[in-house]
């Protein structure tokens, strides 16, 4: 059976990818490929970066207090 992979923040299409098939994703499909999901790259980096900020905050919040 052949995934679709797109980012579950963006709704992008990432690529392909085969996968077992069992009787559960051989319900699911209907003459199309399965979804699965990631995360795209554009996406990591953004929710990289809003950690790294919260982080910063954080710690600006202890030194000051």
């Amino acid at each position: 059976m052949v995934y679709e992979i797109r980012c579950a923040w963006c709704g992008i299409y990432i690529g392909i990818k085969d996968g077992p098939d069992n009787r559960l994703t051989m319900t699911m499909e209907n003459g199309e490929c399965s979804v699965s999901h990631g995360i795209c790259q554009t996406c990591k980096d953004k929710i990289m970066q809003d950690i790294r900020t919260n982080e910063k905050k954080k710690e600006n919040y202890y030194e000051s207090t």
